[in-house]
């Protein structure tokens, strides 16, 4: 859906907002830390260059996660608004979906798993020559081969891949 925003918007940047508070009349639906999380890195993969929560109060759980995800995108927020990159991802039926930026000639994969159940992803980014790529706040690193990588999430996991620029 953001994606189609993106297109209808012609090039202007649009915006996402994130229901962060309990739903009342539909009980076992109200959001979670995981989904918030989620819908977050979903929005911004799909190319939102801003996001909003409501209601605008949150319990403790909720809100911990919103300090925490805003507090991780405006670490990355230059490579969050700089120019999308293609990025494609697979096999085909995996539930993850991922978007690109470029920075100064390193790349930035923003991927997420919408799914409850636990999912593996193989990414490949045109031109990408770097060996590995590090997942961002992990600690961790993956090998990178013809630009692609793999990577495993678990239900509603998120994952920044950074792949510094090469020196040439």
């Amino acid at each position: 859906m953001q994606r189609d925003l993106v297109a209808l918007a012609a090039g202007k940047p649009t915006y996402q907002w994130i229901e962060a508070g309990s739903l009342g009349r539909c009980p076992g639906f109200d959001p979670s830390p995981a989904t918030i999380q989620a819908e977050v890195w979903l929005a911004i993969a799909a190319g939102a260059r801003g996001i909003g929560y409501f209601p605008d109060f949150w319990p403790g759980a909720i809100g911990a996660t919103i300090t925490a995800l805003n507090g991780r995108i405006a670490a990355l927020a230059p490579a969050l608004l700089a120019p999308e990159t293609p990025v494609s991802f697979g096999p085909t039926g995996t539930p993850v979906k991922a978007g690109g930026r470029t920075l100064n000639g390193a790349f930035y994969v923003v991927a997420a798993n919408p799914s409850f159940r636990s999912a593996r992803a193989v990414f490949t980014v045109p031109g990408l020559r770097s060996t590995s790529v590090s997942v961002f706040g992990e600690g961790r690193t993956l090998q990178v081969k013809d630009g692609s990588f793999v990577d495993s999430f678990k239900g509603l996991g998120v994952h920044v891949y950074v792949a510094a620029p090469l020196d040439d």
